[in-house]
Parts: structure tokens; sequence; C-alpha cells
């Protein structure tokens, strides 16, 4: 049996909230069995290894630490493994190859690029070998993908309003500023806008306060409205989500950048103590995924990244607008109506005296 020691990405040099959802959640399933779960996601270690690599804490230093290994990194990683288990949420891809060839027990949880199931999913890292066995039959099927993409375009959702763009539009997806790929890639993009396919539109990332490209035009509807709504589109990004969803809205994806094989989608089978009873090497213990109603991860995450909008924000505008029609046209009648109640029911009194 060996404890867990919850870590966050520390060559990144900024903090996010990720790391200690993960760490509560890990620490309240374990509560009550004989494994610990200690908590290392303080920021104490990024401030230690960009030190040692005499770096600045700046967001454009974060690739430098991020895929290539240091001895600074290297001598925290096995301060670490020498207290536990390594869980880690979205790890840097140095740390993850160091710990394949050490041979270094780990848990890497990176968030699933689709976002239109009825909740996220996480991708689930892992070089324990029984528990790596046992995930592959917690695998979402791809599928699963179409069928829920299908019901999106086919909902009530994919009808409201006009097409933001006509079949074959040009649009670019922006990426969350921070994101790794806007620190050398943006700027590759930008001196070559004009390279691409005109005209060319782009779709603001939801959490940004502005565009990433000022001279070009902006969509302003949600990402799955115009994936719903529109025939076809060319999709371009330097490393968005977005690209990997598009194609299952039958869009044509054009990745501006490199990347990385998608690694598959699992259910949440992490939620449950058996998976951590399996990955500490308990004896008798066995796999189950929990059933979860739809959105419990999201919610409990704050990530809705526009899913919410399916059910709330376009639902609204079909039902508020027949309905201010419907009130407009049938004033006359509800007001004489209500008048014909009250006269009926102040009669109807006056009879019973």
């Amino acid at each position: 049996m060996r404890d867990f020691v919850v870590i966050r990405d520390f060559t990144r040099p900024t903090e996010t909230r990720e790391p200690q959802w993960l760490y509560r959640i890990v620490s309240g399933l374990c509560a009550g069995q004989p494994m610990q779960v200690i908590d290392r996601t303080c920021f104490s270690l990024t401030r230690r290894l960009y030190e040692s690599e005499s770096l600045d804490l700046r967001i454009a230093n974060w690739p430098k630490l991020f895929s290539f290994h240091s001895e600074g990194s290297a001598a925290i990683h096995r301060e670490l493994s020498n207290i536990g288990i390594l869980v880690g949420y979205e790890l840097a891809d140095s740390t993850i190859s160091f710990f394949e060839d050490e041979k270094l027990p780990y848990i890497n949880f990176v968030l699933h690029p689709i976002r239109f199931l009825p909740d996220v999913c996480f991708s689930i890292q892992t070089n324990i070998t029984e528990l790596k066995n046992n995930l592959e039959q917690f695998i979402v099927p791809d599928s699963e993908f179409y069928t829920h993409a299908a019901l999106i375009r086919a909902s009530r959702f994919s009808f409201v309003g006009t097409p933001e763009l006509s079949s074959g539009a040009n649009l670019f997806i922006c990426q969350v500023p921070g994101d790794k790929s806007l620190i050398d890639g943006l700027s590759y993009f930008s001196a070559r806008v004009d390279d691409l396919p005109q005209p060319l539109w782009q779709k603001p990332h939801p959490y940004a306060s502005e565009s990433s490209l000022p001279s070009v035009p902006s969509v302003s509807g949600n990402l799955y409205h115009l994936y719903s709504t529109c025939d076809h589109l060319n999709v371009y990004a330097l490393s968005s989500s977005a690209l990997i969803e598009a194609n299952y809205f039958g869009h044509t994806a054009h990745r501006l950048m490199p990347s990385k094989p998608l690694l598959p989608a699992h259910r949440p089978v992490f939620l449950d103590v058996g998976f951590w009873r399996k990955a500490s090497a308990l004896e008798g213990t066995s796999l189950v995924c929990p059933m979860l109603p739809p959105n419990t991860l999201r919610t409990s995450l704050q990530s809705f990244w526009g899913y919410h909008q399916l059910h709330l924000e376009f639902f609204q505008k079909l039902y508020a607008e027949p309905s201010k029609r419907f009130f407009e046209q049938n004033l006359p009648r509800i007001v004489l109506g209500s008048i014909r109640q009250r006269l009926s029911s102040f009669f109807r009194k006056i009879s019973l005296r």
C-alpha cells in the first residue's frame, strides 16, 4: 500500500484552482481508508523551480520548462515520489516523461477536449500496470461523440435565429489568454492571416476580454450554435479543442500547430473509492464507475465553455419571442376575458346574498 501526493503542474508560472479541486476529490474519497492523501499543490514548488533555472516567473518561460527536462525539476520529482504515488492535474510533458523513464508511479488527469457530452470527461494517464489495464473498459467510444453532436444539431437549439455565417465560411477559433499555444503561436499566426482563405471570421474565446486578432471581424454566437446552424465551416485554430469538436458536427478542421495524439476519454471511474484502492495496491478491489446525473463534474469544476447555453439562453429566447408575440396579438382578448371573469364572479356573489 502507498499514499498519494497530489501535485500541480509546477512548470506553470500561474496558479489555477483545478489542482486543489483534484486534491479535495481524492482526499474526500480516501477518507476512512488506510492510505493518506498529501497536498503538494502549493505554488512554492514553482518558485523553487524557476529560481533553480534562473528564470523569471513569467508566462513566456512556461514552454521552456513544460517540455524539457531540467536538473531543478528532476530534483523536485524525486523528492515528491519518495512520499507516495504522484497524482496530478494536466501535468507537464517533462514531468510525465520523467516518471515514465524513472518508472515512478503516477496518475495524471487531463480534461478531455470534447465538451458537448452530458458531462465533461477526463483522460486518465498512468503507468500503474493493473490500473492502466482495467481502465480500457471505461473508455468512451467515438460513436458516442457523434451521437450527442447529432442530438444537438437536431434539437430546437439549432433552429433559434439565423446562421451567423454562410456555408463554407472560414472561422478562426481563438485561444484562452495564457494558453501555451499563444506564447509563440499567435505571433506565428498573425503574420500569416492573409495566407488563409478570405474572408476570415474569428470566434473569441468565451473567457477572453478582447479578441486575439483585432483586424479580423468577430462572430458573437455560441460555438455549438454556430456548429449546428451552419452547413459547413472551415475551422482554423492554433491548438483548440473546438477543432476536434468541429469534426463531429461535419465541419473541416485545420490545425495550425503540431499536435500530440488525442488521449481517450474515460468515464468518471476515479470518483469511486475502488479506483484509489486499486491504485494503492490494496487487495480485493474492483473498479466500478458511479452513475452520476448530467453536469455533475461540469458544475463541480465550474467548466462550462458555452455548453450551459444549450439548455438556458437559447431555449429562453426560443420561448420568449413566441410568448411576446402571442401576448401582443391577443392583448384585447386577454383583457376582456379578465374583465368578464371578474364581473361574473361579482354578480355570482350578489346572487348568493
